[in-house]
Parts: structure tokens; C-alpha cells; sequence
């Protein structure tokens, strides 16, 4: 199944889902339309629909906003229904969700795809991870957008693209 990408309504009484005008396979390919300058929480539902510590990740996604410059209110009920509509239009019954918001816009960029739940040989074996050189961030409290074409590169450079994924934890 393909990734869904909407832009959502931040506000108002009633979800508004529109069509941003490009598709993309996964998560990983969508963050190529991702432009710099924006924040971003990234999150799984599970059980279903929910999401759990979904009023963290909002906290965060607004906090980091600010952190870089400009005022984010999310309306967490909207938003609520919105993720629920798209959840419906792709037939997911779980998903992976990342969520942008950039300033001066009056609608969140969110994408999502299925989620099956961790890598059954990942949960087994764990995971090898490296701290690389030359990757602070200047403001490591705020998740911004440019981080998501950051991590391309990244891979890319290390030759790691093939056998791995970058992830970021803070």
C-alpha cells in the first residue's frame, strides 16, 4: 500500500483533508517533499486508532515550532478526526504518521502508511547503532524538517542506504 499525504485543516469545526499533489511509497520517500524550515512529530497508532502519548508528540510538535520561531496551536480534536478520515480512505487498520507544520501555513502536511508492528528479526536480534561525525543539530530540542533530507544524505554518504535505516532519538 502506498503512502497517503494530506494537508489538514489546524483549526476550524470541521476536518478539512485536501490533496497536496504528489504521491510517494513510504514515509522514507515522502520526506523528499518535505522543505526546510518546518517541525515535525513522527508516530505510530496502535490498537487500532490510537495513539499513545499523542498529547506529548502535539506538545512537542508545538514546542519545537516555537523553539525555531513561530506560533503552532494544533486543535488536537480536529486533528483527531482528520487522522481518523485518512485512516478510513487508505484502509489502514494501523499506521505509521508524520506530521509537518510550517510557518505562515494554515494546514498541516501529514503522511502515513501502514504500520504491522515492529521487525519481528529486529525485536529478536536488536539493532547496531553509530553516533557519526559532523550531524548536531543547531537547535537538538526542535524536530525540524530539514533533519528528514539531512538523513538522506547522511545515509547516502555512509554508505548505509542499502543495509540500514537513520533514525533519530532525542
Amino acid at each position: 500500500m502506498p503512502c497517503l499525504i494530506r494537508l489538514v485543516a489546524t483549526s476550524g469545526s470541521e476536518p478539512v483533508v485536501l490533496d497536496p499533489g504528489y504521491r510517494a511509497a513510504t514515509l522514507v520517500e515522502a520526506a523528499r517533499f518535505e522543505r526546510p524550515g518546518g517541525v515535525y512529530a513522527a508516530f505510530s497508532t496502535r490498537y487500532g486508532r490510537r495513539v499513545i502519548g499523542l498529547t506529548a508528540h502535539l506538545d512537542r510538535l508545538e514546542d519545537s515550532a516555537r523553539r525555531i520561531g513561530f506560533a503552532l496551536t494544533v486543535d488536537r480534536e480536529l486533528l483527531g478526526r482528520q487522522i481518523v478520515q485518512m485512516m478510513d480512505e487508505a484502509g489502514y487498520a494501523e499506521a505509521k504518521l508524520r506530521i509537518s507544520a510550517y510557518p505562515e501555513s494554515p494546514t498541516l502536511l501529514v503522511a502515513m502508511e501502514p504500520f504491522a508492528g515492529p521487525d519481528p528479526e529486529l525485536a529478536r536480534s536488536g539493532v547496531s547503532c553509530a553516533v557519526l561525525p559532523h550531524t548536531a543539530r543547531t537547535e537538538p530540542l526542535a524536530k525540524q524538517t530539514g533533519w528528514l533530507a539531512e538523513r538522506t544524505r547522511l545515509a547516502e554518504r555512509t554508505r548505509l542506504a542499502e543495509r540500514t535505516r537513520l533514525a533519530e532519538r532525542t
